[in-house]
C-alpha cells in the first residue's frame, strides 16, 4: 500500500511537470510577442517573457536607437573693450566652449564642457596664467550623468551650475545682457569656475496652469575646517504663470517664443564655510516678464535680489551683503539688413548696484549697461553694442567703457 501510494505521488509530481512544461513551451512565444523586451532582457528573467535566463543584453544596450543623440557644438563670446580710466583698448576672447552631449536611452544622458581657462577674465593660480603659461588652457566646465528617476523627477550628479538663481542657470550666452551682472558674484557664493561647483541635485516640475519647478542639492562649496566637511545646501523653486519651462536649466530671454511670468527663490547654507562657527547662508529672488506683442515685438523685464551672511567673516572677500539688478528691454518686430546679414535690434538698460557691508577698494558699486544689440539667430549668434557707466567703492576715479561684442552658438 505504501508502495502505491508513494508510486502514485510521483506519477501525479511527474505529470503536473510535463503538464507545466507543455504550458509553458505553449505560451512562452505568445507571451514573449505581448511582453518582451530586448532591453531588460537578463534583469530579471522572471518576470520578463521571453527573454533566455543567459541573456545579457541589457549589459550593452542597442546604441541604433540613440546614434542620433549624441551632439556635438561649440560657442564662441569674443570682444573689444575700451575703458576711459587708464585708456586701454583691448581684444577679448570672452569664452570659446566645446558641448559634448549625448543619451544611452530615454533615462540616462549625459553632458561634458569645457572652456578656456581664463574665461571672461577668470584668473588661473591669481596671476591670469594658465598651467601652460598662456592663459588659453582648456579646463572642465561641465561633466554630470542625469537619471530620469521617475516621469517629472530627475537626478543630476557631477560638476554643473548649482540652481542659485535665473543668471546661473542662463550663463553668458543665454542672458538678456551681455556682460554676466557683477552683483550675482560680488553678493552670490561660491564657485570652483564659471558658477560651477561638484555635487548631486534632485530636480522636477509639477503642475499644470502654473508650473512648479524645484531643485534640491548638496554640493562642495567651501572647505575651510579641517576635519570637518560640510556641504553645502542649495535649493530653489520657480513658478511659471503663463508658459513652462522644461529641464533643469532656463533662459534669461526666448525673444518671443514663450510667454513668461515667472517668480524664482533660492536658498543655500553651509555650517562652517569660512571657519568653525562662520556659516554661509544666501537667498535670492528673481524675477522675470516676457511677452511677444500682436505688433511681433517682444518686451522684456527682468530683475533679481542677493542677500548674503558670511557670519561677518573676513574670509567671504568681502561679499557679505545685499545686491539687486533690473533690466528691461525691447526687441522690435522689423528686421533689419546690415550687408548679408539679416537680425532685429533689441535695445535694453540694465541697472546694478551692490551694498556691501565691507567693500574693497575699487569693487563696483553702482553700474549702468545701455546696450544696443542685434539678435540675427536668438542666441546662436547676435551682436551687441554696450556702454556701461560704473562707480566703484574706496573713492576710485569712476569707470566709462565701451563693449563691442560678438557671440556664435552651434
Amino acid at each position: 500500500m505504501l508502495f502505491r501510494k508513494t508510486l502514485t505521488m510521483c506519477t501525479v509530481a511527474l505529470l503536473a511537470i510535463g503538464t507545466s512544461a507543455f504550458a509553458q513551451d505553449a505560451t512562452t512565444p505568445l507571451l514573449g510577442l505581448l511582453a518582451a523586451d530586448d532591453e531588460n532582457c537578463g534583469k530579471d528573467v522572471a518576470k520578463t517573457a521571453g527573454c533566455e535566463p543567459r541573456d545579457n543584453s541589457w549589459l550593452n544596450p542597442d546604441m541604433t536607437a540613440v546614434q542620433n543623440r549624441v551632439k556635438v557644438g561649440f560657442g564662441i563670446r569674443t570682444s573689444f573693450t575700451s575703458r576711459e580710466v587708464g585708456r586701454t583698448r583691448d581684444f577679448g576672447l570672452d569664452n570659446a566652449r566645446i558641448f559634448l552631449s549625448g543619451k544611452i536611452s530615454d533615462k540616462i544622458s549625459a553632458f561634458l564642457h569645457t572652456d578656456i581657462n581664463n574665461a571672461q577674465g577668470w584668473s588661473f593660480a591669481g596671476a591670469g596664467a594658465s598651467p601652460d603659461g598662456n592663459g588659453d588652457g582648456l579646463r572642465i566646465l561641465d561633466a554630470a550623468i542625469d537619471y530620469k528617476l521617475f516621469d517629472q523627477v530627475s537626478v543630476m550628479a557631477g560638476r554643473f551650475l548649482p540652481s542659485t538663481d535665473r543668471s546661473n542657470l542662463s550663463g553668458p550666452m543665454f542672458i538678456n545682457a551681455w556682460e554676466f551682472p557683477f552683483v550675482q558674484h560680488r553678493n552670490g557664493y561660491y564657485d570652483i569656475f564659471q558658477g560651477r561647483d561638484d555635487g548631486v541635485t534632485l530636480y522636477g516640475d509639477t503642475g499644470d496652469d502654473v508650473q512648479l519647478k524645484w531643485s534640491v542639492g548638496v554640493f562642495e562649496g567651501h572647505n575651510n575646517v579641517a576635519g570637518d566637511d560640510d556641504v553645502w545646501l542649495v535649493a530653489r523653486a520657480v513658478l511659471n504663470f503663463l508658459d513652462r519651462e522644461d529641464s533643469y536649466f532656463n533662459q534669461s530671454t526666448y525673444y518671443g517664443e514663450k510667454d513668461i511670468a515667472a517668480v524664482g527663490f533660492t536658498f543655500s547654507n553651509q555650517d562652517d564655510a569660512h571657519g568653525a562657527g562662520l556659516d554661509y547662508t544666501s537667498w535670492s529672488l528673481d524675477f522675470l516678464y516676457e511677452r511677444p506683442l500682436d505688433s511681433g515685438g517682444v518686451i522684456t523685464a527682468e530683475a533679481a535680489y542677493y542677500d548674503r551672511d558670511d557670519d561677518d567673516s573676513t574670509a567671504g572677500d568681502g561679499r557679505q551683503g545685499e545686491g539687486y539688478f533690473i533690466l528691461g528691454s525691447y526687441l522690435f518686430a522689423d528686421s533689419m539688413s546690415i550687408g548679408n546679414l539679416e537680425g532685429r535690434l533689441q535695445p535694453s538698460i540694465r541697472y546694478q548696484e551692490s551694498d556691501r557691508d565691507n567693500p574693497q577698494a575699487g569693487d563696483r558699486e553702482h553700474q549702468v549697461d545701455y546696450s544696443l544689440n542685434y539678435i540675427i539667430h536668438g542666441h546662436s549668434a547676435r551682436v551687441s553694442l554696450v556702454f556701461q557707466d560704473i562707480n566703484v567703492a574706496g573713492g576710485a576715479e569712476d569707470q566709462q567703457n565701451l563693449i563691442i561684442g560678438g557671440q556664435v552658438r552651434f
